[in-house]
């Protein structure tokens, strides 16, 4: 008995270290592993995003996290790397740094259709096309991401990042992040299975504040009643109105090979078929067809006047104040005293019937009466009959002949 009282772990008054404890952590952990992380979303998000946007094969080999004070972010920034602004909601900024062979590799990738062994071996400077070329890849990543968490804190963590600008040195870029406190992701990929591989840094502001989208109503008056909402701060809809969309506009679209688009020169014309301004293209920056317009100015300012299309095809009229437009008569009425087996009440006349002229009464007809008798006729004698006809003679020779010649 002395022996199994000292090998039986003491049982905690709280109930720590008990069976039940200890199942009710088993459980937890196997869901956390489970769970959809803001790590997990990041690193499924890579692969998917590569393969549909380059058809490229890239997985990620290692993701690590850390909190980083925002005066200390220029320590993982380097000069050499591609330097990339985030604009996100509420003018908040992040930063992703992006080393020479993972930019390299995805350059050789839309450019030639391949990676080839060693890219970014040969170190050189980065430049803004290197930038454009990145950038629908980030902007998938990231949108592809954000909504994947499962924690609500990680879901604002990342969303509404996309692509802003190209930072020239790393001091521009560490003036730019004005958060107090980052989250640092640095995610290792295998890029073409083994061809190379690159490494990126994601920097997020953390996110601080209560959600208030996400809160019930009694949570929220709760928090009025401390005084942590301001009912006279700026709502949605004016940070919305006051948000800068950027479009582009093309006038027209050429299609050329790649070795004749490396081929211009400075100085060459090219013919864009185009006689008036009046069927622009309105593009996301994503190259996406919003919209069309005429392209012309104001007060010496370009503008661009957007063609409205009728909404009459999506939109279908069906309301009972769409009638006066219909020209249609309300039957609403009258089809619902139908259904319910009432009859329906007509509606009044609106015109007069015409008026009808006075038709004499005709005379009554007896059978004794006597037929009119009509007096043209009345000294007409009866006709002779006819004489009956008798043979006709036969007919000769030269008879017929005549006959048939004439």
């Amino acid at each position: 008995m002395g022996q199994e009282n000292q090998q039986r772990p003491p049982e905690r008054p709280d109930g720590h270290g008990t069976a039940l404890h200890r199942k009710a952590a088993t459980g937890r952990a196997e869901h956390d592993a489970r769970a959809m992380s803001l790590q997990k979303a990041l690193r499924l998000s890579i692969a998917k995003t590569a393969d549909e946007l380059f058809d490229l094969a890239m997985a990620t080999l290692s993701l690590r996290t850390e909190e980083v004070d925002g005066p200390e972010l220029i320590q993982h920034f380097s000069d050499e790397a591609l330097l990339i602004l985030l604009e996100g909601p509420h003018r908040r900024r992040a930063a992703l740094v992006l080393d020479l062979a993972l930019v390299s590799a995805i350059v050789q990738q839309q450019t030639m259709g391949r990676v080839l062994p060693g890219a970014g071996d040969e170190p050189r400077a980065m430049t803004g096309t290197d930038a454009a070329m990145c950038a629908p890849f980030l902007d998938g990543w990231l949108e592809r991401s954000e909504g994947l968490p499962e924690k609500a804190a990680d879901r604002r963590m990342l969303t509404g990042f996309r692509f802003g600008a190209r930072a020239d040195d790393a001091r521009q870029l560490q003036l730019a992040m004005e958060a107090s406190d980052y989250l640092v992701c640095h995610i290792g990929v295998d890029i073409a299975a083994g061809a190379c591989q690159g490494r990126m840094i994601l920097c997020l502001p953390k996110a601080s504040g209560p959600d208030l989208s996400e809160m019930e109503g009694d949570a929220t008056e709760v928090l009025e009643g401390a005084g942590h909402v301001d009912r006279d701060s700026p709502q949605l809809s004016d940070t919305v109105l006051e948000l800068n969309a950027d479009l582009n506009v093309a006038i027209a679209q050429l299609r050329m090979p790649l070795h004749r688009l490396s081929a211009l020169r400075v100085g060459e014309v090219l013919d864009l078929k185009v006689n008036d301004f009046e069927t622009a293209t309105i593009l996301t920056l994503g190259g996406k067809r919003i919209g069309r317009g005429t392209l012309g100015q104001i007060d010496g300012v370009r503008a661009l006047e957007v063609t409205h299309r009728p909404t009459r095809q999506d939109q279908p009229r069906r309301r009972a104040s769409d009638r006066a437009g219909l020209e249609q008569e309300d039957v609403g009425g009258q089809a619902l005293a139908l259904l319910e087996g009432r009859q329906p009440q007509m509606p009044e006349p609106t015109m007069a019937p015409p008026e009808l002229p006075d038709i004499p009464d005709l005379p009554n007809v007896t059978e004794d009466a006597e037929a009119p008798k009509f007096a043209e006729f009345a000294g007409i004698s009866d006709l002779p009959d006819l004489p009956e006809l008798g043979e006709l003679p036969p007919l000769d020779e030269e008879t017929k002949t005549g006959a048939r010649s004439g």
